[in-house]
């Protein structure tokens, strides 16, 4: 029987995640919900599903077997709790939260169910090249320093804020899935981009395990791209390039097997009434760093990295 999706948020990330599914074998999008009642009808009528007032009651649907939520950052805690209450599979969008609150609440909400049931969409564990060079990497020996880039073409201006936490985000958890290690403290410097917001950012970072971190972004480059370079004790090594750069004017097309694997692995676990992939832990304590960045860039000083406990059910 195919897993009965609801999807909470018809936007760009929404409207992928709806086709990707459609085109999965063993799930289909039964409900969809959207602020923007247009869009969710839009979004709805493409892929045969109905149209519900609003994210909560598509969660709650007795038809409803798994979620998607893809909704606007702020909203992903309360519709990831509401799913996780609801005992039901949940794939959702990264931030788990718009703050360390809203992710502590998400992720207390999963603890208390006593059993694994979100998928957090950090997609770039799923991504080929950067599986690779995990792999490569745990061959090597103690990590010294990491420098990761990240271009985008947005001609979207936004404040630092919204830059670490939708963009920078994503390196701040690969980084940690490559290393295996947490962050121990960040220093944020930013500068701003013509008519307000911030086009360059930079991070310089220690972690726990005792290698250096270098993150350098640009949110209006010419074109998009992510790469990656660890240097360990005995060597080197970096993120494969694409096969055809010129071919990804955005992430949708850099990572499209990435979100392909990422889709079909929830699905699977979502069959099974479980999650795999990136977890509650790993949102909370991204947005732990992502607050430690805030801080620092406030204050012009570095920020320590402050993690609660990791509960027994994250491993």
């Amino acid at each position: 029987m195919a897993v009965r999706v609801a999807l909470v948020g018809a936007g760009g990330m929404g409207r992928h995640h709806a086709k990707l599914i459609t085109a999965h074998p063993s799930a289909r999008v039964v409900a969809v919900a959207d602020a923007d009642h247009a869009a969710a009808t839009d979004v709805a009528r493409a892929v045969g599903a109905g149209v519900a007032s609003d994210g909560l009651e598509a969660i709650t649907a007795s038809d409803v077997d798994a979620v998607v939520i893809a909704s606007p950052d702020a909203t992903h805690a309360e519709y990831a709790v509401a799913a996780l209450e609801a005992a039901k599979p949940v794939l959702c969008e990264k931030p788990l939260g718009d703050t360390v609150a809203q992710a502590r609440a998400a992720l207390h909400a999963e603890v208390a169910g006593g059993r694994r049931l979100l998928q957090l969409g950090l997609m770039r564990v799923y991504d080929p090249p950067h599986i690779r060079l995990r792999a490569a990497v745990s061959e090597l020996g103690a990590i010294r320093h990491v420098r990761a880039v990240h271009r985008n073409r947005n001609d979207v201006v936004r404040s630092a804020n919204l830059v670490l936490s939708q963009s920078l985000v994503h390196e701040i958890h690969s980084i940690r899935w490559l290393t295996g290690s947490e962050f121990r403290s960040v220093m944020v410097r930013a500068t701003p981009r013509p008519g307000g917001g911030v086009r360059y950012a930079t991070v310089s970072a220690e972690l726990v395990a005792g290698g250096l971190v270098t993150i350098e972004f640009d949110d209006r480059a010419f074109g998009y791209d992510v790469s990656v370079e660890i240097a360990t004790d005995t060597g080197s090594v970096a993120l494969d390039p694409p096969d055809d750069p010129a071919r990804h004017g955005d992430w949708f097309g850099w990572f499209a097997e990435a979100y392909e694997a990422e889709v079909d692995a929830w699905i699977g676990a979502a069959a099974g009434g479980t999650a795999t992939g990136p977890t509650c832990w790993d949102g909370l304590a991204a947005q732990v760093v992502v607050e430690a960045c805030r801080t620092s860039l406030g204050s012009g000083r570095p920020a320590i990295v402050e993690l609660p406990p990791r509960p027994v059910l994250y491993g």
